[in-house]
């Protein structure tokens, strides 16, 4: 493993403006670069702050471009280089100062012309501009020379396997996901930490008002000091439409206190026997077409179950009864937190992983408030629930119109994709 520091901190792009100003490097052309750095320092005296940044940089955001002379990546961090200038001075710059974001994963996906580590970063300062990021992923990989991090991880790649155990099967990812993500929340010295994969952005910082919103739990059921905000998609019921799959917790992103991050993937990392498991195991038949012992979320959940002393009688990926479906919510309710992607203001770059593409699928996930209600049944008699969960009964509605077979097809289509525009508003954005 090897540790280095890669491109500028959000403070250094600051900086390097003053000292272009403050040098008199600018020419007489550039005066209005000036204008805005003197804008910075008063910015204070202005209310509608917002409206004066975007108009004035993205007027001049050529010029600025040109003096710098920096590849087109950078434009991203200089059209919100504003509230970076204003989380600077303000009071309150140390408020994201005390989490450290820790990105996972391969750096070579494109979205839109650019690696969507390149978004991803970029939207990380322009709502914490003062957080840590460590970038935490594989030997050989090209890294973008202009990423705002703090300090990259280069792993030696675990491999894969495939989820059917066939040749060009979908991959099951997992020990890539615990080898990348344990050794960046091992370098993290932060209180907390956001357990990021490389393809998913922010659009807010909700995540982190949601951490510390349901604080009672069973210590018999317990595993972190405090639960763990996670995503809602993915995180499934143990009885589902489609499959039943106990402990089965989302995992594209996990934010909470870095100990208890770590504690969750300090995990050994999947064989091969379990990888091939039902190929070996001729006696049990999945009910996926998956051919590994769990999932890969599952391995991660359970792996840290046992980890911890606890005892799962769950013996493979679908293996249910009402005792297996009750330890499973228990130890959901007790440690986890799942929130969509429009409420946590976390979002895939790929349409694929999106509730616009998946919303049928999302009827064997917990929504938040059907996690609520089993929050109110195991640990909170008194918490008041919402008279309606506009996401169950949208996700309700959706899977019975997909299955209604006596209406004209074109007629179907259309209302499916009205459906799926509401989806994207509703769990997306």
């Amino acid at each position: 493993m090897t540790n280095g520091y890669q491109g500028y901190r959000a403070d250094d792009i600051l900086n390097f403006f003053l000292d272009l100003k403050n040098n008199n490097k600018l020419k007489d052309r550039d005066k209005v670069i000036n204008e805005i750095l003197d804008f910075i320092y008063i910015s204070k005296n202005y209310s509608n702050l917002k409206k004066f940044y975007l108009y004035y940089l993205d007027k001049y955001f050529y010029l600025i471009y040109h003096i710098t002379k920096q590849k087109k990546y950078l434009a991203s961090y200089y059209k919100n280089i504003g509230k970076i200038a204003k989380a600077k001075i303000s009071k309150r710059e140390n408020l994201y100062s005390n989490i450290t974001v820790v990105l996972q994963g391969s750096t070579l996906q494109k979205f839109n012309g650019f690696r969507c580590v390149e978004h991803s970063v970029a939207s990380i300062r322009k709502y914490m501009p003062d957080c840590k990021i460590i970038l935490s992923t594989w030997e050989g990989e090209d890294i973008p020379s202009n990423l705002l991090i703090d300090k990259i991880i280069f792993n030696k790649d675990p491999g894969y396997y495939t989820r059917d155990c066939t040749e060009n099967g979908k991959k099951n990812n997992v020990n890539r996901q615990i080898v990348s993500t344990l050794a960046g929340l091992k370098e993290v010295k932060t209180g907390y930490a956001l357990k990021l994969r490389t393809d998913f952005v922010l659009t807010g910082t909700n995540f982190i008002k949601e951490l510390n919103r349901y604080r009672k739990c069973d210590d018999n059921y317990r595993i972190f000091e405090r639960k763990i905000v996670c995503s809602m998609f993915d995180t499934r019921k143990p009885y589902g439409v489609y499959y039943n799959l106990p402990f089965h917790v989302g995992d594209f992103f996990f934010f909470g206190l870095t100990k208890d991050l770590i504690k969750l993937f300090d995990i050994p990392l999947v064989t091969k026997e379990e990888f091939t498991w039902f190929v070996d195991h001729t006696e049990f038949q999945p009910d996926t077409f998956a051919k590994n012992k769990f999932g890969g979320e599952q391995s991660i959940w359970i792996g840290c179950l046992k980890s911890n002393g606890k005892k799962v009688d769950c013996e493979y990926s679908t293996h249910i009864n009402p005792s297996i479906a009750e330890e499973s919510d228990k130890f959901l309710v007790n440690n986890f937190v799942p929130y969509s992607f429009k409420r946590a203001c976390i979002l895939p770059l790929k349409e694929g992983l999106r509730a616009e593409s998946k919303f049928l699928t999302y009827c064997d996930n917990y929504t938040h408030l059907e996690w609520v209600a089993l929050y109110k049944k195991y640990l909170d008699n008194n918490i008041k629930l919402p008279c309606r969960d506009k996401e169950a009964n949208f996700i309700k509605f959706s899977l019975k119109i997909s299955k209604l077979k006596l209406i004209n097809k074109y007629f179907k289509s259309f209302i499916m994709r009205i459906l799926k525009y509401r989806a994207k508003k509703l769990f997306d954005k």
